[in-house]
């Protein structure tokens, strides 16, 4: 979370900006608080991408697509405007780390915690795919962990002793593949 600068707008769509949560190439996002006082992260975008009529139209569809998309896993859409200037978008905030925060603070996932990640996020892609909706940026920044997930403080790995230490090196190894998927890391195959 960064401080929001000079050429931030203190309020869009009626929500009062707090502070910065992320910037890219589609545009950026912020910390707000509605008019009722809950938090939100809300996600503008560009100028740029919003005078391109073919981005307008898809942004346009993707947002009615995923306003009804209920899921345990999925973060709801609470508003947008696709007509504006710099269309945007507001989400319920999720306080709680990135999977790519977690990992780059705590190391690689134990396969325990990689296998319910990995089952929370495949429900939340059936649902959002069910919704005739592709995510295009399906990446460890976006994938949130929240209260109701894995704690980051137990995704730390902690090595095991024992006289099976072969056995469970074998079984990690046949386990990699998701951990080197959502991480970078592990044994490469």
């Amino acid at each position: 979370m960064r401080p929001l600068t000079s050429d931030d707008p203190e309020e869009i769509g009626g929500h009062r900006l707090l502070a910065r949560l992320g910037a890219g190439g589609m545009g950026v996002v912020y910390l707000a608080r509605t008019a009722g006082g809950a938090l939100v992260a809300l996600k503008t975008i560009r100028a740029e991408h919003a005078a391109d009529p073919v981005f307008r139209t898809r942004f346009r569809r993707e947002v009615t697509a995923v306003r009804g998309l209920t899921g345990r896993w999925l973060v709801p859409v609470v508003a947008a405007d696709t007509e504006g200037r710099e269309p945007w978008l507001a989400t319920e905030f999720v306080p709680g780390p990135s999977l790519a925060e977690a990992v780059d603070a705590f190391g690689a996932l134990p396969v325990a915690a990689v296998r319910t990640l990995g089952s929370r996020l495949a429900d939340a892609l059936t649902a959002v795919h069910d919704a005739g909706v592709v995510h295009r940026d399906v990446k460890p920044g976006n994938v949130l962990l929240a209260l109701d997930g894995p704690p980051p403080d137990r995704l730390r790995h902690r090595p095991r002793r024992g006289r099976h230490r072969a056995h469970r090196t074998r079984r990690r190894r046949r386990h990699a593949r998701l951990p080197r998927a959502g991480t970078g890391t592990g044994p490469r195959r």
